[in-house]
């Protein structure tokens, strides 16, 4: 994260426990803008884990067992064979 975006999460207390839900709807949305671009089934499948705790259906153990799961995913990836990523920003 950039500087000036801590600064301002710092200076509204967007860690704090009261804004935990708004936290993860943010985090939602902004993956949700990308979900095309998930490789792996199974990242959609735990991208949809997050969709559904912020729905309010899944729980606190669902979300973080999908957390862990999401982490061991992403440290498998191979990366993209394009240094900058532009073969797949040209697909869409």
């Amino acid at each position: 994260m950039n500087l000036p975006l801590v600064q301002l999460a710092n200076a509204n207390a967007l860690d704090s426990d009261e804004l935990r839900a708004i936290r993860y709807a943010f985090a939602h949305a902004c993956a949700e803008r990308v979900r095309y671009q998930l490789e792996q089934p199974r990242a959609v499948e735990l991208l949809d884990v997050l969709r559904d705790y912020v729905a309010g259906h899944v729980d606190d153990v669902a979300l973080q067992a999908a957390n862990e799961a999401a982490q061991a995913l992403a440290n498998q990836h191979r990366g993209s064979p394009s240094i900058d990523g532009s073969q797949i920003a040209q697909a869409h």
